[in-house]
């Protein structure tokens, strides 16, 4: 899927397109989810994380990965009958037809800006 991609250090989360998120919804269709409030938690034990699909970026010829060591927020974590869920960081938005990658892609990269340059680098 070719979309247009806003990278926002300002932003918590992965902001994704309906579309994408409908196929993340049918990827992760075996997941047990717990909801608490408005909240939806998944199961983030170290055997949970490796199920969960990466989302990956292009750009360039390079390929960036967003595990789900980083769009789930462990330091979220709650336990629930000896399990740990944790909040995921990743929101649907129709107000932009775009993906904004914020501190859930950063938690992988070293990232850089320069504001006299108008550049930004991204390291892996």
């Amino acid at each position: 899927m070719s979309s247009q991609v806003l990278i926002d250090s300002g932003t918590s989360f992965l902001i994704l397109p309906p579309q994408l998120i409908v196929a993340l919804e049918r990827k992760l269709s075996h997941v047990k989810v717990i909801k608490q409030g408005q909240a939806f938690y998944f199961p983030c034990g170290e055997d949970d994380l490796l199920t969960y699909p990466s989302i990956t970026y292009y750009t360039k010829g390079l390929a960036f990965n967003v595990t789900a060591r980083s769009y789930l927020y462990l330091s979220s974590a709650i336990e629930v009958d000896n399990k740990y869920y944790c909040l995921p960081g990743i929101i649907s938005t129709q107000l932009v037809p775009l993906h904004i990658l914020g501190d859930s892609f950063f938690r992988e990269s070293f990232v850089t800006f320069s504001k006299r340059n108008q550049t930004m680098g991204i390291y892996v």
